[in-house]
């Protein structure tokens, strides 16, 4: 399997000069493993949000909005199990971020999270209001 190269910049004082040089840092398979969970974190997400707004709209919840009944209770049934299993996935990625050690990918990874997190901000709040 190919592993990923990320390139650094690296400032290394090597006897006076300011020679500044580049460094490659393997990645390998668990920053493969990590962009994955985090686009079935984006997935679960996604799919929690369309439950959020489901359950918001009071057509859904009529016979005139042409919802199947199988439907309406999926999401009745299981919204609030989606949200607690995306909480705490969410929940373990940002506990699993404790672990790295170097800054630049722990850059990446935070960025990468960033969107999970606003999404879950998103679903909170219309959870709530």
């Amino acid at each position: 399997m190919a592993d990923f190269q990320l390139c650094m910049l690296s400032n290394f004082n090597s006897k006076g000069s300011d020679d500044t040089s580049w460094r490659e840092t393997n990645l390998g398979l668990s920053f493969v493993l990590w962009a994955c969970l985090i686009f079935a974190t984006l997935l679960l997400g996604a799919l929690v949000a369309v439950f959020a707004h489901l359950r918001e709209m009071p057509v859904f919840w009529q016979n005139r909005g042409g919802y199947p009944i199988w439907l309406r209770h999926f999401v009745l049934i299981s919204y609030y199990p989606l949200l607690l299993a995306y909480m705490g996935i969410f929940l373990a990625e940002c506990l699993y971020l404790k672990k790295e050690r170097c800054v630049p990918i722990l850059a990446l990874k935070i960025c990468m999270l960033l969107p999970v997190f606003l999404l879950l901000i998103l679903i909170v709040f219309m959870t709530l209001l």
